[in-house]
């Protein structure tokens, strides 16, 4: 999350050369930041019919900004242009609630737009507590797997495998868990790696939004530039096959990374599909 501060704010208004011109601040953010545009000569105007740009807070998806020229003729600008600057993260300016609050806020819309009753008894505190839960079940995106990997100095040749980890993640299209097993195996190639690591990383690249195949892969690139050989099997079941859509409540995707030995060596990748079998 970027957090910026007034005086940053100040810098990139600054930076606008905004003297003389007529500014409309589209509602919410961009009022705001219109009327800190005064200092620099903007001239603030009513209606986006008497401006000749219209200012906000921040350009995200760049709905907004195509809505105002579509619609008014306008460009804009932003304090942030998340497209043009090539930020992907959450943009957090002073003026709103802190950002656990503004999520908070956003759960609570979401359960009213179930048709929720938000305020009785057992919900009071659940956006909290919802917001809370982010922090362990989207960790990994705090977590670089590159540093959780301690190598150690090895004359072991044989496949090491590291079986039935298993593993919670969200995916990606609908937002709703899948959850299994992986199963990791590899050939050292003069050094092995610490017994807890696979599943440290096995766990940081899980715990963000995921897509299953993905997530086998990016298990075995890490390990890859450090071995003869990975594999990665992947076993899981998903909510937005058994919850909804098919409702296949018994289904069970498997995915496979293979790579080095266990790509070109039927009999070492054989081994390595016997011994996560058993």
């Amino acid at each position: 999350m970027i957090e910026l501060t007034w005086a940053e704010i100040d810098d990139r208004l600054e930076m606008m050369e905004l003297t003389g011109t007529k500014v409309w601040g589209i509602p919410r953010g961009g009022a705001i930041v219109a009327g800190m545009a005064r200092r620099y000569g903007a001239v603030i105007v009513g209606t986006p019919q008497e401006a000749e740009l219209a200012l906000d807070d921040v350009i995200d998806s760049g709905a907004t900004a195509k809505v105002t020229l579509d619609r008014y003729g306008l460009q804009t600008l932003a304090v942030v242009n998340k497209i043009a600057e090539g930020i992907d993260s959450w943009v957090h300016f002073p003026w709103e609630e802190p950002a656990e609050t503004e999520m908070a806020d956003h759960v609570t819309r979401m359960m009213q737009y179930w048709g929720e009753e938000t305020g009785r008894d057992g919900l009071i505190k659940t956006p909290e507590r919802v917001v809370r839960s982010w922090s362990e079940l989207y960790a990994g995106y705090t977590m670089d797997a590159e540093a959780a990997l301690t190598w150690f100095e090895d004359d072991t040749d044989e496949m090491i495998v590291v079986k039935n980890i298993t593993f919670y993640s969200t995916c990606e299209h609908h937002l709703l868990p899948f959850f299994g097993t992986i199963n990791v195996g590899y050939i050292p190639n003069g050094s092995i790696l610490g017994a807890s690591k696979v599943g440290r990383v096995a766990h940081i690249f899980s715990r963000r939004l995921q897509v299953q195949e993905r997530l086998a892969r990016q298990i075995g690139q890490s390990l890859e530039p450090h071995v003869l050989g990975v594999a990665v099997n992947v076993q899981a079941q998903h909510f937005c096959m058994m919850a909804r859509g098919i409702n296949q409540d018994t289904s069970c995707l498997v995915t496979n990374y293979l790579t080095g030995y266990f790509r070109d060596r039927p009999d070492t990748r054989a081994e390595f599909f016997t011994a996560i079998s058993g």
